[in-house]
């Protein structure tokens, strides 16, 4: 999920989780979890998108 081109221009809060694992939101909607040492998001089903 590339939240950067999603949400361009638009607010998304973070929330931490644990040290290093942030929940993503837009508004009420959770959008997934960032893993800042990975720099990924991961969706609701645990997939980290990777980028070919």
């Amino acid at each position: 999920m590339n939240v950067s081109i999603t949400c361009v221009g638009e607010y998304v809060a973070l929330e931490e989780v644990d040290d290093g694992t942030w929940n993503v939101y837009f508004g009420p909607l959770l959008l997934g979890r960032l893993h800042e040492r990975l720099m990924r998001i991961e969706d609701a089903f645990g997939r980290i998108k990777r980028h070919r």
